[in-house]
């Protein structure tokens, strides 16, 4: 009777001693013709009693791409504020070598990768909108307990993250987290360090994790284990590739860049021309000018709310939306300037606030698209023919503003005549006023 009895207590404390240490939170990415990416993320808190907070541990692989990239998994629902744990090696020179022909290429190629890779690096970064995330200071300290890749391309981090909670977009113990991803398949990294610069993500998404059971009791480390027979807490997982959001992006940044490098300004020196036409000229490119915004805004505003990543505190989104509300308010001074024209009453204060706000939407529109453009990737060329144009603008509108004022010294015949207007409107009025 002593032995079944000694087995049993054993097996008491076995069990207990697993129950204490909980089951770890997981997901796993399966492949598929949308995202060719396969990950998986298994996660579990502790409390802390040093710190009094909340430690996060992590356990995260991903199958590497035989061309290199980097994967990377955050905590947060979308790149703004996120916390980041990002994979990537180091290739010598010889990893960018085709492979020889024949059926064996690919794994000569996967092989030949392999034992190239010099240094396997975890980058910790924050996201301050949709740029590229860089490491800063005030991050929470991470301690990496291991990095590994086999010869099969899987590429396996472990993690420590010390008060870890302070970044969750929810309470640490929240039934649901959630969590981001992202992967890039074909960068090069010549030199691998925590603050390598990083090319932009092709696949990315978004996936939730049930944390309720994966809290620990257990004052020691307990690091979890990737088991890719368990099925994933939460099925319904989404994602989405760079390149389908893009085009629409693409769509949105050229009817924005042609509004309000273009056609704007083109309708600034309509309203300065002394033609009898020039009012009708300006209408003809503020109204598309103004169309196209909406449009461009229409279009960011509904891929955003499908990539479940809209933030108005993101830089080039807070801009934006400040620009649009803009052009609405100068929209209406505009009307209300030429609907006192028509009366014959001076507004002084509405004409001056139309004027510079659209100074203001032409120069801030630009640099707006600058920042676009740097979301999207541009190169250099692309970059700097933008700031060229948007440096041409900035001349067109100074020496607008000089013309205006000139123009506004000019005595008029008849009172209550808004000299700048005059060409513009009506040419019965011209003729009285000039």
């Amino acid at each position: 009777m002593a032995l079944p009895l000694t087995l049993l207590v054993a097996l008491c404390l076995i069990l207990a001693r697993v129950a204490s240490e909980g089951t770890a939170a997981q997901y796993c990415h399966p492949e598929s013709p949308q995202a060719p990416v396969v990950f998986c993320v298994a996660a579990n808190t502790r409390r802390n009693t040093t710190t009094q907070s909340t430690d996060l541990i992590v356990t995260f692989g991903h199958q590497r791409s035989q061309r290199g990239g980097w994967a990377a998994v955050g905590l947060g629902e979308g790149m703004f504020g996120a916390l980041m744990f990002i994979t990537y090696a180091q290739e010598s020179s010889t990893d960018s070598k085709s492979p020889q022909s024949g059926d064996g290429a690919s794994a000569l190629m996967k092989y030949e990768l392999i034992a190239n890779l010099t240094d396997l690096v975890m980058s910790v970064r924050t996201g301050k909108g949709h740029f590229e995330p860089r490491p800063a200071a005030m991050l929470p300290e991470v301690e990496t307990n291991m990095l590994s890749l086999n010869q099969s391309g899987w590429f396996q981090a472990s993690f420590v993250c010390y008060g870890c909670h302070d970044w969750t977009s929810k309470p640490a113990r929240s039934t649901l987290q959630p969590w981001i991803w992202a992967y890039n398949s074909v960068q090069h990294i010549k030199h691998a360090s925590e603050q390598s610069r990083l090319a932009a993500h092709e696949y990315w998404g978004w996936f939730d994790l049930e944390m309720a059971e994966a809290q620990s009791t257990s004052a020691s480390l307990t690091v979890p284990s990737i088991d890719e027979t368990i099925p994933n807490q939460i099925i319904a997982d989404k994602y989405g590739t760079e390149k389908t959001s893009s085009s629409w992006f693409g769509l949105h940044g050229g009817f924005l860049a042609v509004a309000t490098m273009l056609l704007y300004p083109c309708g600034a020196v309509a309203i300065h021309s002394t033609s009898g036409t020039a009012f009708r000229t300006h209408l003809l490119f503020q109204i598309p000018a103004s169309i196209g915004c909406l449009i461009g805004a229409a279009i960011a505003l509904n891929v955003a709310i499908q990539k479940h990543s809209v933030n108005f505190l993101e830089p080039h989104i807070l801009f934006g939306f400040t620009l649009l509300l803009t052009i609405l308010l100068q929209s209406v001074l505009g009307y209300t300037h030429h609907e006192a024209f028509k009366l014959l009453r001076k507004t002084p204060w509405v004409t001056k606030c139309h004027r510079w706000l659209g100074r203001f939407v032409v120069l801030g529109g630009c640099l707006n698209v600058i920042l676009g453009l740097q979301l999207a990737g541009a190169s250099t060329v692309v970059l700097i023919f933008a700031g060229s144009v948007t440096f041409l603008d900035l001349i067109l509108i100074a020496c607008l503003s000089v013309i205006a004022p000139a123009k506004a010294d000019v005595p008029t015949q008849e009172e209550g005549i808004d000299i700048d207007a005059v060409p513009f409107l009506d040419p019965e009025i011209d003729e009285k006023g000039m």
